[in-house]
């Protein structure tokens, strides 16, 4: 099943045309935006090929995602809520990590631990280590600022097999 709002999907495996699939409106009526199916049975997933989708609206390109079936190139992201916080000792901001592919696009199912460490004028507030497995590859901690303080903090994930990612925040200073 893919999700989209488009007229049609151009799915291709491998570098090669695969199948052109519609939005499923016999099934679907009542969705404003039916899903669209394939069917990758037949696809050889030993040699890891690459998906791509090309998505139309009319006769125009909208939307073109690639997915790597390769997880050599998987990597780890880590992305701050807010660029700033107020050095208060009570603001907040979650930090979301996930796995991703060479696409940038999810990849579910990673195990291991993501460990963190943070430089700077704020405290970690969740799990660390975090477990991957049991969150399917994705999730967040909060780091929270301590009173009366300012500077930048920088929070460093790290995975031992999808490297480290760092996210910055500046504590701002309250008068």
């Amino acid at each position: 099943m893919i999700c989209s709002n488009l007229d049609r999907l151009e799915v291709y495996v491998g570098g090669a045309h695969f199948a052109t699939v519609t939005p499923d409106r016999g099934d679907y009526r009542h969705l404003p935006h039916p899903p669209s199916f394939v069917d990758f049975s037949a696809v050889d997933g030993s040699s890891l090929p690459e998906l791509r989708i090309d998505g139309y609206l009319g006769q125009a390109l909208a939307a073109s995602r690639r997915f790597s079936a390769d997880p050599a190139g998987d990597r780890l992201t880590l992305a701050a809520d807010d660029a700033e916080i107020d050095g208060d000792g009570s603001d907040a901001t979650r930090l979301a990590f996930r796995a991703v592919d060479r696409y940038g696009a999810p990849r579910p199912y990673v195990g291991g631990q993501v460990g963190f460490d943070v430089a700077g004028p704020a405290v970690l507030i969740g799990d660390n280590p975090f477990d991957f497995a049991a969150a399917g590859g994705a999730g967040a901690v909060w780091i929270r600022s301590l009173p009366g303080a300012a500077g930048t903090v920088t929070v460093t994930a790290g995975h031992p097999g999808l490297g480290s990612a760092a996210a910055r925040v500046r504590v701002r200073g309250t008068a």
